[in-house]
């Protein structure tokens, strides 16, 4: 090989190098515009029901449903300022990444378990009370998140945070992580669908020929509700099976 060959030889090494950098840059600019989006969803929802939970929700009087309500209303209030504080700090160091990340996933992690236990109060309602289905589905939310707990702890315990590819990027870059969090979202899908199954086979037994405003709300706000986050969990498996590191911490929090 020539000088002039290796030069270009090199030349293009660099090119290449500096073209990945800039697109792990740009796939890791894209994940800080979700999580703006994120906020502004969540804002817009906010104050497009602000209206009704007022007049539902504060005005009831205080019990375990509403408790559990409010924190999963609520919670996401913390939880998604501190991703935005964790993509854009001016080059934080490794472990307070790791730091920050841990509590936003931890806090997280307690609201989707507080929304899981207001759908199983929801199906145990709707069953009338039912005894039987109550044993089963707070076994099932036992093993369930205990297994999402255990998941976790692994996940955040393969986490690692280096340099972002480019200067100019803000905030955390991971650079390592186990896939394993994806089975998380697989026992979510579990869990929603065996709900969903019994909630309309509880509907085909008791309420089929029902005509109460309240019931059909129910079920179709249900159906809706399990649509929206069977979807959510299977972009999230999505993500974390083939797509790049840098985008491993997107879908925890």
């Amino acid at each position: 090989m020539t000088a002039a060959e290796h030069s270009a030889f090199l030349l293009q090494i660099v090119k290449v190098s500096t073209f990945g950098a800039i697109m792990r840059g740009g796939t890791y600019a894209g994940k800080k515009y979700v999580n703006v989006a994120s906020l502004t969803i969540l804002v817009t929802d906010y104050l497009q029901t602000l209206e009704l939970e007022i007049e539902l929700i504060w005005r009831a009087k205080w019990g375990l449903v509403k408790i559990l309500f409010l924190f999963a209303r609520y919670s996401t209030f913390f939880d998604v300022p501190l991703v935005l504080y964790y993509s854009l700090a001016p080059h934080p160091s490794n472990q307070k990444c790791l730091v920050i990340y841990s509590i936003a996933s931890w806090s997280t992690c307690f609201g989707i378990e507080v929304s899981e236990a207001i759908l199983v109060i929801r199906t145990y309602a709707l069953s009338g009370n039912s005894r039987n289905i109550l044993i089963y589905l707070l076994i099932q939310f036992a093993v369930i998140s205990t297994a999402v707990i255990v998941i976790l702890v692994i996940f955040l315990r393969s986490l690692r945070y280096g340099a972002p590819p480019l200067p100019t990027v803000m905030g955390c870059y991971p650079t390592e992580g186990s896939k394993i969090l994806f089975a998380d979202f697989v026992l979510l899908m579990l869990n929603e669908t065996t709900i969903m199954i019994l909630t309309l086979w509880i509907g085909v037994k008791r309420y089929r020929h029902s005509r109460n405003p309240l019931i059909g709300t129910l079920y179709r706000d249900g159906i809706f509700y399990f649509i929206y986050l069977f979807l959510i969990s299977a972009a999230n498996i999505v993500v974390l099976v083939v797509g790049p590191p840098e985008l491993i911490d997107l879908v925890d929090t």
